[in-house]
């Protein structure tokens, strides 16, 4: 069987809320901090490759003047977020013993993308993969997937996608493969034992 992973809060734990909390204490209004930047258009842009980080730093900086300094700090550290999910990390390891062939699939900035791949070895497990900044596509549009299963010539029908959000999971299994929603490991675990 061949398995698809998301990233975040997949492989990686990804909470920008907490993150900020953690970084600014009430410093700053979160909230605010947290839409000005993760739910930016420029955010999406980054996630899509089609802007710099840099750029999209600037961009945010200009549209909110008054947050200028928070703005740049927190992208100055947020890839310290990032952190290995163990049960996942550990059942990646069992299935590759195991001689499954391992892919991810994953909305991701560029400079971030590049980022994780170097500091955690799990990725060198994989036998491939697609980041949404390299291709210029963001899921849940299908041509991404599409893109994923041209690339490495697999058959849906021998995938299992696993993704934290339902809306990825619903367009995977548009192009017929098989896909849940991540939630535990152990789920997982079990709906293999019942393939």
């Amino acid at each position: 069987m061949n398995f698809i992973f998301d990233i975040g809060n997949v492989i990686l734990s990804f909470k920008p809320e907490k993150f900020l909390i953690e970084l600014w204490g009430t410093e700053v209004d979160i909230d605010i901090l947290y839409k000005t930047i993760f739910e930016s258009k420029e955010w999406e842009l980054l996630d899509g490759g089609m802007i710099s980080q840099e750029e999209a730093v600037n961009r945010i900086c200009f549209a909110s003047p008054e947050n200028e300094q928070s703005i740049r700090k927190t992208f100055d550290c947020w890839l310290d977020m990032f952190t290995p999910l163990d049960e996942t990390i550990s059942l990646i390891e069992e299935l590759k013993e195991q001689k499954h062939k391992l892919y991810y699939l994953s909305n991701f900035h560029k400079k971030a993308s590049k980022w994780i791949v170097a500091k955690y070895p799990v990725f060198s497990l994989f036998d491939g993969g697609v980041f949404s900044c390299d291709v210029q596509l963001l899921k849940p549009d299908v041509r991404i997937y599409q893109y994923l299963l041209q690339k490495y010539k697999l058959d849906p029908r021998t995938c299992l996608f696993l993704d934290d959000m339902k809306v990825n999971v619903v367009a995977a299994r548009e192009v017929g493969i098989n896909s849940m929603q991540f939630s535990a490991v152990s789920k997982v675990k079990e709906t293999i034992e019942n393939a």
